[in-house]
């Protein structure tokens, strides 16, 4: 999947939810194989005990669902570009 901003991509995180509540997620060191965030998503059954980050647990035999969504960092570009990236996303306040 082609990255179409203009910011440095640091990582790659996976979400979890059991019963459409969010309980942790999972940073992955690779790009997913599969469509980034709502649209992304999976359901399973975990066969075994799921422990995520900050110690949530999903028990073994839970369906639950996962999607990926990207970490950005830095803006690449020069200043007049991340100027103009700042005015452009704020536009919307301006023309009410």
């Amino acid at each position: 999947m082609e990255n179409k901003n203009t910011f440095k991509i640091i990582g790659y995180f996976e979400d979890y939810f059991v019963d459409n509540k969010y309980i942790g997620s999972k940073s992955c060191s690779e790009q997913p194989d599969r469509t980034q965030g709502f649209f992304g998503q999976k359901y399973f059954f975990a066969t075994d005990d799921i422990i995520l980050e900050k110690g949530k647990k999903i028990k073994r035999g839970t369906k639950y669902k996962t999607y990926y969504n990207q970490l950005s960092g830095q803006f690449n570009g020069t200043q007049e570009e991340k100027l103009q990236a700042m005015q452009k996303s704020h536009q919307w306040k301006i023309s009410q």
